[in-house]
């Protein structure tokens, strides 16, 4: 997405400039997909949700046939790869796994996640030194 460039005093806008500041304001609203991810909008900001897993059997074998593969997860210490417990029932539930590895795609260079960050994580198993199960 290419951010319009402010006009400059006295000028006219450039052509199409009032569709790019449209488009570009858009790209940054959050959507959820209404079936898995749920985006709650309030006066004092978003809440993000994600629909959890049915079954203990889909959070202790991902990528076993379940529809979801997003769950609510906790960080609990790191740096990117953190340390999470995943709430597969929702963090008023107790943890369903813990100490899973998780990587932190997208994050800001300089940015880190402190203790107790609440994120959404996709599950996958995959082989690593140690045999560990990374999130």
């Amino acid at each position: 997405m290419i951010i319009p460039q402010r006009p400059i005093s006295g000028q006219k806008k450039p052509k199409g400039w009032d569709a790019q500041l449209w488009d570009w304001i858009k790209s940054m609203t959050i959507f959820g997909d209404g079936k898995t991810i749920f985006v709650k909008k309030m006066g004092d900001g978003i809440t993000l949700s994600a629909k959890p897993f049915t079954s203990q059997e889909s959070v202790n074998n991902p990528g076993g046939g379940s529809a979801v593969s997003s769950v609510p997860a906790k960080i609990v210490s790191g740096t990117s790869p953190y340390t999470v417990d995943v709430y597969a029932n929702g963090y008023d539930q107790a943890a369903t796994s813990t100490r899973a590895t998780a990587e932190v795609l997208m994050l800001n260079y300089a940015a880190t996640l402190t203790a107790g960050t609440k994120v959404l994580a996709l599950l996958a198993k995959t082989n690593v030194t140690g045999g560990e199960d990374v999130v």
